[in-house]
């Protein structure tokens, strides 16, 4: 049986936090954080998250900084965030796309919105990583490559200086021989 992809949902609602974890839940493995601390804290410690859910508005610090902070670490850049907002203006979308988000769902939610939107996400990043580790192994396989024709090329030169040479040295000893009285 397949792995099943693990959700990072965080929303100070619990309502909502409810409502998500019991659409996503027969189908993934939901992990809910009450706050952006939260969450911060479960990635650090080790905790799996193959995408999240985040909330924009939150105490403490809101989802846009959280978002800011998961971009810039390496460890959890390249988990995709969706944004869950009541917000509704152009700029709030604007500044989350520009901190990394990789889509908005709008509250209040529709249960197959969010189902068809974290479905999508998750086999693009599956596949994202696929590209990436199939570039990293041809990268290698480049070098690998590379360092084999320049080991045979090095050989080739020594050995055709080595023909040279000896060339010389037959050459030489043929012409005093062809030259003598």
């Amino acid at each position: 049986m397949k792995q099943r992809a693990h959700v990072l949902i965080v929303d100070d609602q619990a309502d909502n936090l409810l409502i998500l974890e019991d659409v996503l839940s027969e189908y993934y493995e939901v992990h809910p954080a009450t706050s952006g601390p939260d969450a911060l804290s479960y990635l650090a410690g080790g905790g799996v998250a193959d995408i999240i859910l985040l909330d924009v508005m939150m105490p403490e610090i809101d989802g846009f900084e959280v978002c800011r902070r998961l971009k810039s670490s390496e460890s959890t850049r390249m988990i995709p965030v969706m944004f869950l907002t009541g917000l509704d203006r152009p700029e709030d979308e604007e500044l989350g796309f520009s901190l990394g988000a990789e889509d908005f769902i709008h509250k209040p939610i529709s249960p197959a919105v969010v189902m068809a939107r974290v479905r999508t996400h998750l086999a693009l990043s599956r596949a994202t990583r696929a590209l990436e580790r199939r570039n990293a192994d041809l990268e290698l396989l480049v070098a690998e490559r590379t360092a084999e024709i320049s080991e045979q090329s090095r050989r080739l030169v020594a050995s055709k200086q080595e023909v040279i040479a000896a060339q010389g040295s037959h050459h030489h000893g043929f012409l005093r021989i062809g030259r003598g009285p």
